[in-house]
């Protein structure tokens, strides 16, 4: 009977017990969302407004140039060039080919709209993924820090260290708290950027699954990638459709419905042929300024890749001296400090050296995320 009502008396006091402990969270037991560059490119796809009104560019120019060619078809002949015309006929006909190049505007448009957002996205995925390496490297800074200042309050209470060793302990731990909640904040506005991007809320912290590749920039041929460039360039695309406006503009005096002057129309697409000029000019320049600072990341990574290495070296030999009791355990600690200080830097460029890529293939005409 006691065995009894101590059993009951044990299983009551659980109970109530367990109405005073917490609950499980079930949102701090859920795995974070991972997330790879190709996904998250189709994600800001499809939740992109400037998408989805360029696709909508796209149906609607479409829809324009199959009224054209209705019109076109009930004439039954092309006009030929000269002023001896039809106006109706000039109008038409040129209203058709106007509304062919807008229509191919259009789609150009679109295509040009999803690689650039996916330009945007790789660049706001590797800032993360760079905010994410300072961060790490500000708190292992800061842990070292502190552990330099306990071994220093430590030397003071034995008598071996004064006030005035303590404070330039104490001023660097607090400095290293700023900068983890500098470098905390900077992570967050990385993530805040790319969310908004791919449409994701702008506290999601997705783990990032890719790396920033480690191989450099390969060209054969300067004037070939230049030459890329202007053929795949949205711009330059619609700037040669203007030429060719302005064109059927001098074939088709009557193309606006009123008549044109010959010098007028001529002077028109003067000018049109003199922007497209000036437009591939400043293609071009961009392409070997983006060439050079390409090249110029890469030699930067080239010499953090040595430091790194000289970083590992040192970071060995550290552990070998503690090991046989030549060196401290904060000797061995600030050795390792300086290697991830080194890392996150060398990642930092990589991230920047990965942005960078996006943006040459972007203005290259190459796919940015394959």
């Amino acid at each position: 009977m006691r065995r009894w009502r101590l059993t009951a008396l044990g299983t009551l006091l659980l109970f109530v017990a367990s109405l005073f402990a917490p609950f499980p969270s079930w949102a701090d037991e859920s795995p974070r969302m991972t997330l790879s560059l190709a996904q998250a490119v189709q994600l800001a796809w499809q939740n992109s407004p400037d998408v989805r009104a360029a696709q909508a560019e796209v149906d609607k120019a479409w829809e324009q140039r199959k009224d054209a060619a209705d019109v076109v078809e009930k004439m039954s002949y092309i006009p030929a060039t000269g002023p001896n015309v039809v106006p109706y006929a000039d109008q038409a006909w040129v209203g058709l080919l106007m509304a062919d190049a807008n229509w191919q505007i259009a789609k150009k448009d679109l295509e040009d709209k999803k690689q650039y957002l996916a330009m945007q996205v790789a660049q706001a995925y590797y800032d993360v993924l760079a905010a994410q390496a300072e961060y790490d490297r500000q708190q292992q800074q800061l842990r070292l820090a502190e552990q330099d200042l306990t071994v220093a309050r430590a030397g003071y209470w034995a008598g071996t260290a004064t006030l005035f060793d303590l404070s330039p302990k104490e001023a660097q731990v607090e400095g290293s708290r700023k900068a983890v909640a500098a470098a905390k904040e900077a992570l967050d506005k990385a993530y805040v950027v790319l969310n908004r991007l791919v449409g994701l809320p702008s506290d999601a912290r997705p783990v990032l699954t890719d790396q920033p590749p480690r191989e450099n920039l390969v060209v054969y041929s300067l004037d070939a990638e230049v030459a890329r460039a202007i053929d795949s360039s949205a711009a330059l695309f619609k700037a040669k459709k203007a030429v060719d406006i302005a064109r059927w503009q001098v074939d088709y005096p009557y193309a606006t419905g009123k008549y044109l002057k010959y010098n007028i129309a001529t002077a028109d697409l003067t000018v049109s042929e003199q922007n497209l000029q000036s437009a591939q000019d400043q293609l071009k320049e961009r392409v070997l300024t983006t060439y050079r600072d390409i090249r110029a990341l890469e030699e930067q990574i080239q010499r953090m890749e040595a430091q790194v290495k000289a970083a590992e070296d040192q970071v060995k030999k550290a552990r070998l001296f503690y090991e046989v009791g030549m060196a401290t355990k904060l000797d061995l600690e600030k050795a390792e400090t300086a290697l991830v200080d080194a890392r996150a830097q060398l990642e930092n460029l990589y991230c920047q050296h990965a942005s960078a890529l996006a943006g040459w293939n972007y203005l290259t005409g190459r796919p940015v995320v394959s």
